[in-house]
């Protein structure tokens, strides 16, 4: 559909919407039309499942593999010293060959990632969001985290180095994956710099010119010293070029664009934000702290939509937390000003489970209603 055809159809909601709920201050029928006429997402529907968990019988033997006892401390900060070891010992040359051989069959199984390829469609406008798995060192641990840590080191480093020798053939499947279901829009999480181009150059021969990265980069902290990460929260769009935007929330710059009037986030929630409710070990406190948080974001999201004065606001992406407990976070806000609903990824993510579920991708759908006089 046409950008002057969807305008035409959004104009006619917003004047159909602005009437029902003048009609009667918001209350009684007409909210609930507004309601029903916000209503307009399509459940979410996966494109990918999440990788496969690696069985420690399946590895291969790397009690052979000696480093030296003044490397052992360095073999986690990829010391030059220690990549040069590794890269000439044999039989690490072969857990490579291992792991490459083993994420090259989970690419044709359309397994791509630890997280699901999710799409949904509202308002017309066909929307895809998927976490990529930043493939740097630190962050792969989580395969291996049922090993002794000694050579848990060993195992990760020649993960990493085999994701980076088929990160061509990952990105290209991704793409493959993204453009099947003819999206509109490309919400992604997690793209490091040496993706970044990747995707650029195959998204864009398929007509998404423009994207929007946050400019506010990650930080984490090794050995108490405090490092940036290139990790992005990236939006990928066809058609001209629009003002790239993010806000702050917990630890991570969220990115936001608005398409044709509608306030779209790349959303990506740090798993420290536990929004799981107070029980046996699980203190008010830290409830408390975490839906604070969240509603400090939200009512920052409000105020930003209101200033362009934008009725429908879509975060999508990785949020960390069950759906249910989102939903049950974001209620007792008591926002008399929106409805908003959240949706479930029908996948689970390569984890057991994080903050109460092992579906961790989600989006919030909030329209904005006009505020109480």
């Amino acid at each position: 559909m046409s950008d002057i055809n969807y305008h035409s159809k959004y104009l006619k909601y917003k004047t159909k919407y602005l009437e029902l709920v003048n009609s009667s201050y918001m209350g009684g029928a007409a909210l609930e039309a507004v309601k029903k006429e916000s209503e307009v997402v399509v459940d979410l529907q996966p494109l990918s499942a999440p990788f496969d968990k690696i069985p420690s019988h399946d590895l291969p033997d790397i009690i052979h593999i000696t480093i030296p006892k003044h490397m052992v401390k360095d073999i986690q900060n990829d010391n030059p010293r220690v990549v040069a070891f590794l890269k000439s010992n044999e039989i690490f040359k072969g857990v490579v060959e291992f792991f490459q051989d083993f994420f090259i069959r989970q690419f044709t199984q359309n397994k791509i990632s630890d997280h699901s390829m999710i799409s949904y469609r509202i308002n017309e406008i066909n929307i895809v969001s998927l976490n990529l798995l930043d493939d740097t060192y630190s962050i792969l641990t989580m395969f291996f985290k049922y090993l002794n840590s000694r050579i848990n080191p060993i195992y990760t480093h020649a993960l990493t180095v085999a994701l980076n020798n088929v990160r061509i053939e990952r990105m290209t499947k991704i793409v493959e994956l993204v453009e099947s279901a003819e999206p509109d829009i490309i919400c992604f999480q997690e793209v490091n710099s040496p993706m970044l181009p990747e995707l650029e150059y195959k998204l864009g021969r398929s007509g998404f010119n423009n994207y929007i990265i946050n400019k506010t980069l990650d930080t984490f902290i090794h050995n108490k010293v405090v490092y940036n990460r290139e990790q992005f929260r990236t939006i990928f769009y066809k058609g001209k070029k629009l003002p790239p935007g993010e806000i702050m929330f917990t630890d991570k710059a969220q990115s936001y664009l608005i398409y044709n009037d509608i306030l779209i986030f790349s959303l990506h929630i740090t798993w420290k934000l536990n929004l799981v409710n107070p029980g046996p070990g699980r203190p008010q406190t830290q409830y408390n702290a975490s839906r604070d948080q969240l509603k400090s974001f939200i009512n920052s999201i409000i105020s930003l939509g209101r200033e362009h004065n934008i009725l429908k606001i879509v975060l999508v992406g990785d949020t960390n937390n069950s759906a249910e407990n989102l939903y049950n976070a974001i209620r007792s806000m008591e926002l008399d000003d929106i409805v908003f609903q959240v949706h479930e990824s029908q996948d689970s993510t390569f984890y057991v489970e994080l903050n109460g579920s092992d579906k961790i991708d989600n989006l919030i759908d909030i329209t904005l209603l006009p505020p109480r006089k």
